[in-house]
């Protein structure tokens, strides 16, 4: 998948969030990780073969970690749970 096709996803994704939440969730403001977690939704039905979580910190037993060598816990990831793919 290249990262082209991943933007189109997460945009789309975007997109059914909006109209589907906006007269909900977005009206009331509600807490950042019940968004997070309604945008994860949609972007699994797009994602076929990787899991889609919430606020996952750990590959393994092993800590996320970013490209400056900080532990991580992201709102959102779309991956394969267990597996290092990078």
């Amino acid at each position: 998948m290249n990262n082209e096709c991943i933007k189109h996803i997460i945009r789309k994704s975007l997109k059914e969030f909006s109209n589907k939440d906006k007269d909900t969730l977005l009206k009331y403001g509600v807490y950042e990780l019940t968004m997070g977690h309604r945008i994860a939704v949609y972007l699994e039905n797009e994602f076929y073969g990787y899991s889609v979580d919430c606020e996952y910190n750990k590959m393994v037993y092993d800590p996320k970690i970013n490209s400056q060598g900080k532990k991580v816990r992201p709102d959102i990831i779309i991956h394969k749970r267990g597996k290092r793919i990078i």
